[in-house]
């Protein structure tokens, strides 16, 4: 690859259901979601095309990308991490000291971030927050 292609191309990390390791693709700097797809298939990844297939999500965004978003306008950046899921939304339940807390929250989500959400809802801070752990 020459130095220019290399200007013009970032690198994404893909992730999702039915890929069992984190996989790194090549694509246009300025391209879209689209590209996404092509590259993901020409390395062999099953990838959902939106729709019924699935979404496409920028890790720890709340909102499903569009086909012809454009990968800067969406804010990735070279060696980002995009999800892919049949499912949009992941419901989640906590219990706490016999207090539930419920939300959706998408398939890109973190469990750090989730962690941070469930803290924040039983009014965990510092040490109290590390003290606990979310299980499954």
């Amino acid at each position: 690859m020459s130095n220019k292609e290399d200007k013009e191309n970032i690198e994404i990390f893909l992730q999702g259901e039915g890929v069992p390791e984190i996989q790194l693709i090549r694509v246009p700097q300025d391209g879209t979601l689209r590209d996404v797809i092509k590259a993901a298939q020409a390395a062999g990844i099953a990838i959902p095309q939106g729709g019924e297939g699935g979404g496409i999500f920028v890790e720890d965004s709340d909102s499903e990308l569009g086909l012809d978003t454009r990968l800067k306008d969406a804010g990735v950046r070279h060696r980002d991490r995009l999800h892919f899921h049949r499912c949009r939304k992941v419901e989640v339940t906590v219990n706490f000291n016999g207090v539930i807390k419920e939300r959706h929250f998408p398939p890109s989500k973190t469990v750090a971030k989730v962690k941070r959400w469930a803290d924040d809802e039983f009014g965990l801070k510092g040490v109290d927050a590390t003290l606990h752990a979310l299980q499954i």
